[in-house]
């Protein structure tokens, strides 16, 4: 075999070349581009950046939130901050406690936030849930937002329940409660009870031992006003219901007024009041109706309403 064979492929082979050629065919290199199967490499980095920003970012917001002023509301060994959001297990409860202004219980399975504490204002917002509110507090100065209402504490002990939309229940035990939504009100003493639901606001007040048949009807009527279940109401209701057929007569349309009027005036001296003005919904008027329940001079509520 010729040396310039095996360096430019000229010259005359050596058969055992040529076999160990035709052997290695297959293995001969090509400039076609070579195509490597591996493992898929899984790189790191982007989530470890990922994990990083999120415990910045979660750092952050709770940097914000301790970084909020202590409020006057105590929970165990620890104060309570602006804006912080309290959330109660299934089986925990948690008790809030201001020296100057009350007493609050978080039932289990509850979401209440802190929106504002002064010296003139203490406000939360149950969100979702139970709070129980024994408050000693000046009237005015405690007051709880929900979805569809806000509670006005008027110096009293009362329970306000809420579902996920807003909607519930609030039942005083003591004292008075005015439940407002953008201008309608609603006020509830002790005894009674108002339900409340978004997007119509406070309901109509009743107390809680009224008949059941009343109870039953304003609830359907709450829900779709119409004349059959407010006839019951104004049929079932006793002396102690004119606090319902009160409410009544500034929610129901015109056309009813007279109805609901007449059948306070059945349950309640109204000798004092004229009752075309009545019928027309003049303050003073209203006004004197509401005296004639012997419940809470008008004047007395009227005064702190200018505080809200």
């Amino acid at each position: 075999m010729s040396d310039q064979y095996l360096w430019d492929r000229s010259g005359e082979p050596d058969p055992q070349i040529e076999a160990l050629e035709t052997k290695l065919q297959p293995l001969r290199w090509s400039n076609a581009p070579m195509i490597v199967r591996t493992r898929r490499r899984v790189t790191l980095w982007p989530l470890a950046a990922a994990a990083a920003l999120v415990v910045l970012v979660a750092g952050t917001a709770l940097w914000v939130v301790r970084r909020q002023p202590e409020t006057a509301w105590q929970s165990a060994d620890r104060r309570i901050r602006r804006g912080e959001t309290l959330v109660t297990g299934d089986r925990s409860a948690m008790v809030l406690r201001a020296d100057d202004v009350g007493e609050v219980e978080i039932a289990p399975r509850s979401v209440v936030r802190v929106l504002e504490s002064s010296v003139n204002r203490e406000k939360l917002e149950l969100q979702r849930g139970t709070l129980r509110a024994f408050i000693w507090a000046p009237p005015t100065r405690f007051q709880v937002d929900t979805a569809s209402s806000r509670a006005i504490d008027l110096g009293c002990r009362y329970t306000l329940a809420v579902d996920e939309k807003g909607s519930g229940l609030l039942q005083v035990e003591m004292g008075w409660v005015a439940f407002e939504y953008q201008g309608l009100e609603s006020f509830i003493p002790a005894e009674a009870a108002c339900r409340t639901a978004r997007g119509r606001g406070p309901g109509i007040p009743f107390f809680m031992d009224a008949p059941e048949t009343l109870r039953q009807d304003l609830a359907r009527w709450e829900t779709a006003p119409a004349e059959p279940e407010l006839d019951a109401v104004l049929k079932a209701s006793r002396p102690r219901d004119a606090l319902t057929i009160w409410h009544l007569l500034a929610r129901v349309p015109q056309s009813d007024r007279a109805k609901v009027y007449d059948r306070l005036a059945a349950l309640v001296d109204l000798r004092s009041v004229e009752r075309a003005r009545a019928l027309q919904l003049d303050p003073q008027a209203i006004d004197a109706a509401w005296d004639a329940l012997h419940l809470q001079s008008s004047a007395w509520w009227r005064e702190w309403k200018r505080r809200w």
